[in-house]
């Protein structure tokens, strides 16, 4: 009888499912407040809207061009209208938008801009650099922030990642024509930028003493120097990224340690991989190496790297090692390049094992690539007790 009963209560309820529609409700934190358009009440500053907003609100801005730098510390959502139209002017000043004391606010929101023509297009500070007096509370820094479809230009810095920036999400931007697109500064950790479009400036993206963070997805061509140049940082992971036609360098890692460079596609810039200074225990892996001008990867001063599975095609050097030792290249093709592999200038120890080296005009050379045709070169250069292990060399 009781199983007979709640078989009754299950089919009612399922049938009362049936009938009543399910609602989804939306929850509306805090007030909007309007900037420019003709409705009562709005504002005709960006800045007079922020002062009055409180945690929590959105401050909507309709089209226009607005000549202001603007500054505030609230958890606030701020949107434009349409990012083409919807124009902020710091008609060169220092801060378009100023983000300040971050670390206390509990999220931010901006989207929807075009933000030009100042020192900093957004400068995200957290107030946690050496020269702030701030006291988090609990000693912990869980804020985050997001920055998405806004329109960086003409800005000596696109966007700055202040001390200890963490959890900031930068996403679906266009940073083009700035000094320098992105800056990380030191300590910005675990934070993620991805699906922008990173054209035209003197640099893509630079991290200094900067770890954990992930790049994916995005776009960076067209850089004067390097598209992206890490000094001193650890543990980031940039995949899937396009690092197209820049100038210098697809990537630049100067003295960093343990990032994973996964399934870009590198291409055409002068040098696709720079290690340089002491960068070690790097893994670089299933990436495309071609038709970069000069090398594909480039070792100076760096061991214990991992090359692995990577193809490097239509270089003037496929790899090349100058002082570098103990490094790891494995099952990489290695096609159509002037110069296959090359180690010289005291490189030792590294392990070259299971690569497919083909249709190069030379396909490793031992020595320097201006001298190789000398028998001595060999004792001279100091590039010894290297493992050549199983690679398959071919020309057609």
């Amino acid at each position: 009888m009781k199983k007979n009963k709640l078989a009754i209560v299950f089919t009612f309820l399922l049938i009362l499912l049936t009938i009543v529609p399910v609602t989804h409700c939306t929850i509306i934190n805090g007030n909007t407040l309007y900037v420019g358009g003709t409705g009562e009440g709005n504002y005709t500053k960006i800045q007079d809207a922020i002062d009055n907003a409180s945690d929590g609100d959105t401050v909507f801005v309709f089209n226009g061009i607005y000549y202001e730098n603007i500054e505030f510390e609230k958890s606030i959502e701020l949107i434009g209208e349409d990012r083409n139209e919807t124009i902020i002017d710091g008609d060169g000043g220092l801060m378009v938008v100023s983000l300040n004391n971050m670390a206390l606010v509990d999220s931010v929101s901006i989207k929807g801009f075009t933000i030009q023509n100042g020192r900093c297009g957004i400068n995200y500070d957290t107030g946690l650099n050496i020269y702030s007096n701030i006291n988090l509370p609990n000693n912990k820094h869980s804020s985050s922030a997001r920055f998405s479809n806004n329109i960086l230009i003409n800005n000596e810095f696109g966007i700055i990642f202040g001390w200890w920036s963490e959890n900031v999400y930068l996403y679906n931007n266009i940073i083009m024509k700035n000094r320098r697109g992105i800056l990380l500064e030191p300590n910005s950790i675990s934070n993620k930028v991805y699906e922008n479009s990173i054209t035209d400036n003197d640099y893509g993206i630079c991290a200094e003493y900067s770890c954990f963070n992930n790049i994916f997805d995005n776009f960076i061509s067209s850089n004067k120097n390097d598209g992206l140049y890490l000094f001193k940082s650890c543990g980031n992971t940039i995949t899937s990224n396009t690092v197209f036609k820049n100038k210098n360098n697809g990537i630049y890692l100067v003295s960093c340690d343990q990032n994973n460079i996964e399934n870009n596609k590198i291409l055409n810039n002068d040098i696709g991989l720079w290690l340089d200074s002491d960068s070690s225990l790097n893994d670089i892996e299933g990436n495309n190496f071609s038709n970069n001008d000069w090398k594909g990867i480039l070792f100076t001063s760096s061991s214990k790297n991992i090359i692995k599975n990577n193809k490097i095609s239509n270089s003037e050097h496929s790899i090349i090692f100058s002082n570098s030792s103990y490094n790891n290249i494995s099952g990489n093709i290695i096609t159509k390049n002037s110069f296959g592999i090359n180690i010289y200038n005291k490189s030792k120890y590294n392990t070259i094992l299971g690569n497919k080296i083909s249709d190069n005009l030379y396909g490793m050379i031992i020595g320097d690539p201006i001298l190789f045709t000398l028998s001595t070169v060999n004792i001279i250069d100091g590039s010894n007790f290297n493992r050549i292990i199983k690679n398959n060399f071919h020309k057609k």
